[in-house]
């Protein structure tokens, strides 16, 4: 990916998961990145870090006490300050159904479990890179309008 397209250390993810195994894996996959990590073990929890940090990524856990990683992202998706916030799961549900699912409450991806490392960092980064893209392009159009009136 283009280091032109974002400052990685101005990049936060929050990593969602009710498995400390799984938050310490996921800590040690991006120890190589200059991301700024935030860490949540229940949807409740990640909920109140996502409108407090607003992370430019979330990777998310599905299946989870209380609220589960599906409503964890309408929850994301139906507010205007979060709507964009690009939403990745990571699970052990690799069923059509779960993936579809996911992809109807809003998520841009879905990794299955047990995941490779350096998959979810270059997804990671492909996301990250097509969210400055989009960015960019609406900030480009503002201009344009700005310019026209």
């Amino acid at each position: 990916m283009s280091e032109d397209i974002f400052n990685a250390s101005e990049i936060k993810l929050l990593c969602v998961d009710d498995s400390s195994t799984n938050l310490a894996i996921l800590k040690d996959t991006f120890k190589g990145e200059d991301y700024q990590l935030a860490f949540s073990s229940s949807g409740e929890d990640a909920l109140d870090i996502i409108f407090d940090f607003l992370p430019d990524l979330v990777l998310l856990d599905v299946m989870m006490p209380g609220i589960d990683g599906y409503g964890v992202c309408r929850r994301i998706k139906e507010d205007a300050r979060t709507k964009e916030i690009p939403v990745i799961f990571i699970s052990g549900l690799d069923e059509a159904l779960q993936k579809n699912l996911g992809f109807s409450v809003g998520c841009v991806d879905y990794i299955t479990k047990p995941f490779d490392s350096l998959d979810v960092v270059t997804r990671v980064k492909t996301h990250l890179s097509i969210q400055a893209l989009l960015k960019e392009n609406q900030n480009l159009k503002q201009r344009i309008k700005d310019m026209e009136g």
